[in-house]
């Protein structure tokens, strides 16, 4: 499961200024048990017993610390992490797990007059606008080109993987009414090194 806050660096605060909060992946465990919430309605003041809602079990301590191992240049930490899924079966038993942050596709919207620009930032605090796909353009003008050193707000793709001690006891999700066929014992890996290793994407879109 990834829980992550909507705080790092944005279209909404492109200097990442605010505080960063939590940003991790936890285990749970779902059980014959836990209530299948796709049809129900969740309660407004949270009581989850009083509506006979069973909840997964979480893990107390995070799997994966995504905000310790997602550094932006000047220590800057990416807004929205909002994708998560865990891959094919490895050769050395494990999984690949891949997770992606949402950059908005590095676009801002006037409140006024609902125009949206290019965000563009330097990872110091700076951020200029310009019209989409036209960095040299603001506003229909011609205003030069982006000072050197700003980029589009990156988009950021990492890769982990964990070994079978790791995922022990995981359980691939399927469609509903879909027949489970194990397949994944075919898929190539051509890393052998240690289990819990990650390799950084942090390339700018």
């Amino acid at each position: 499961m990834l829980e992550r806050d909507n705080r790092g660096i944005g279209v909404d605060d492109p200097a990442g200024a605010n505080v960063v909060g939590s940003k991790r992946i936890f285990k749970i465990e779902v059980t014959p048990d836990t209530t299948d919430i796709a049809n129900k309605a969740l309660p407004a003041d949270s009581n989850l017993a009083a509506t006979n809602i069973v909840p997964v079990t979480k893990a107390l301590t995070p799997f994966i610390d995504l905000a310790a191992n997602t550094l932006l240049p000047n220590g800057k930490q990416a807004e929205k992490w909002e994708g998560m899924t865990i891959g094919p079966k490895l050769k050395h038993g494990g999984f690949l797990i891949l997770t992606g942050n949402d950059n908005d596709y590095s676009v801002t919207q006037d409140l006024t007059s609902n125009v949206q620009f290019d965000v563009y930032v330097d990872f110091n605090g700076g951020s200029v606008r310009r019209d989409l796909d036209q960095p040299t353009v603001l506003n229909g003008q011609v205003v030069g080109p982006v000072p050197a050193g700003f980029s589009l707000l990156p988009g950021v793709l990492h890769a982990y993987r964990a070994s079978p001690e790791d995922l022990r006891g995981y359980v691939k999700p399927e469609r509903r009414g879909q027949h489970h066929h194990d397949d994944d014992d075919d898929d190539d890996d051509h890393d052998h090194d240690h289990d819990r290793d990650h390799d950084r994407d942090d390339g700018r879109h």
